[in-house]
């Protein structure tokens, strides 16, 4: 497997798992706001800055990997895309609102705006996501995509599994109605529907399934482990929730591997081998860079606080 392929594909699941945990935000936000909003807000304030961040990141590293791909990529997508990074901007606006404001009801009613923005745009990039690994939806001849990219069985499963992480996220984070006990339940059904459509849907993905069986089964000893922390209550549980989805992303993404559009090979559009090894070392200092950044940001705006608390 490509080394850049895997590196453009790691920091996309960093960034793909931030925007699953604003999902469990935006759906604690909808559900439960004012049972949960001090601990809400002291998880949103770091989290909503860093997504922002890493989303950068990977457009900068996407280009440098695929110098060829993102201007067709632009043109497939424009639409999800650009509808996306707009209510990214919205929700972004409305939960600076919702932390200055100083009312309640009005804070609330922000929160939700952000909430409801932020599952919309995690819809419109699931559905750029399976459409780019099945192929549904777009017409590569005219470089245009129709509504089938949104309503096609494949997207519809994508999507459920992604809020059913999210779902899991909201219940372990906030012991959401005291179902922590039962987060890891909502993550194993996610997977388990994510790869049986995949085995039913998209051959060329399904085919290498069958070689990333040892992945699968480290995933599955993943979320075993996590259900087992989750039932004792672990403090650990939560940043095991987190490494298992990333990497459950990147499982999917070795499966995936070479092909996209349903059948495309991805390493035609990589860029040139001679630049492998400096593309590698830069994006290693500037990830470490981004990393130590924003940890000390989550240090800041959580970690000191509830030490302090």
């Amino acid at each position: 497997m490509n080394l850049l392929y895997i590196t453009n594909y790691f920091i996309f699941s960093i960034f793909m798992t931030l925007i699953l945990l604003e999902g469990g935000f935006a759906i604690t936000a909808l559900l439960a706001y004012k049972k949960y909003k001090e601990k809400l807000m002291r998880y949103i304030t770091p989290i909503w800055e860093v997504t922002g961040t890493f989303a950068v990141f990977y457009i900068v590293n996407f280009e440098a990997t695929f110098p060829t791909l993102l201007g067709a990529a632009g043109t497939l997508y424009a639409v999800p895309l650009l509808l996306a990074a707009a209510l990214l901007i919205i929700r972004n606006a409305f939960l600076v609102y919702a932390q200055y404001i100083g009312d309640l009801k009005r804070e609330s009613r922000y929160l939700q705006v952000y909430a409801v923005a932020t599952i919309v745009a995690l819809i419109l990039l699931l559905s750029v996501l399976s459409s780019v690994m099945s192929g549904m939806g777009v017409n590569l001849s005219t470089g245009q995509s129709s509504i089938s990219l949104y309503l096609n069985p494949f997207n519809f499963v994508v999507i459920v599994a992604a809020l059913l992480i999210s779902l899991s996220f909201a219940f372990g984070l906030f012991h959401l109605d005291k179902l922590e006990r039962l987060a890891w339940l909502p993550l194993a059904l996610a997977i388990i529907f994510l790869y049986t459509e995949i085995s039913l849907s998209v051959a060329p993905i399904a085919s290498n399934l069958v070689s990333a069986t040892l992945y699968l089964v480290v995933l599955i000893i993943l979320v075993a482990a996590l259900a087992i922390l989750q039932y004792r209550r672990s403090r650990y549980s939560n940043a095991l929730s987190i490494i298992a989805v990333v990497f459950g992303i990147n499982v999917l993404g070795a499966a995936q591997y070479p092909y996209i559009l349903g059948g495309l090979n991805i390493t035609n559009y990589l860029n040139s081998s001679v630049f492998t090894q400096p593309l590698i070392l830069i994006t290693a200092i500037g990830g470490a860079l981004v990393a130590l950044s924003l940890s000390y940001l989550i240090y800041l705006g959580y970690l000191r606080k509830s030490a302090s608390a």
